[in-house]
């Protein structure tokens, strides 16, 4: 599976694409093993909302990457196959 992967260089947003390894789509979240099947991604986003960010998980006693594992599993967390 490729994605795409915007990245800023001099000033100008390029793409690349980044490439996971995996043998077969993954349609569940039971087909993975938050240990065995671990994707870095990268964000752009403004500095100002990534103090924010931080600022918020750390009175949640979490640190950011933890915080938006959450946000983002909570995301999937209700969805169905049939529903993506």
């Amino acid at each position: 599976m490729s994605l795409p992967v915007y990245h800023w260089k001099n000033g100008v947003y390029g793409v690349m694409v980044a490439t996971i390894g995996l043998s077969q789509p993954i349609t569940k979240p039971e087909q993975t093993s938050t240990e065995t099947e671990i994707v870095e991604i990268s964000l752009l986003l403004p500095r100002w909302q990534i103090q924010l960010m931080e600022n918020v998980a750390q009175q949640r006693g979490m640190n950011l990457a933890q915080m938006l594992r959450r946000m983002i599993g909570a995301t999937f967390a209700p969805q169905t196959v049939s529903q993506s």
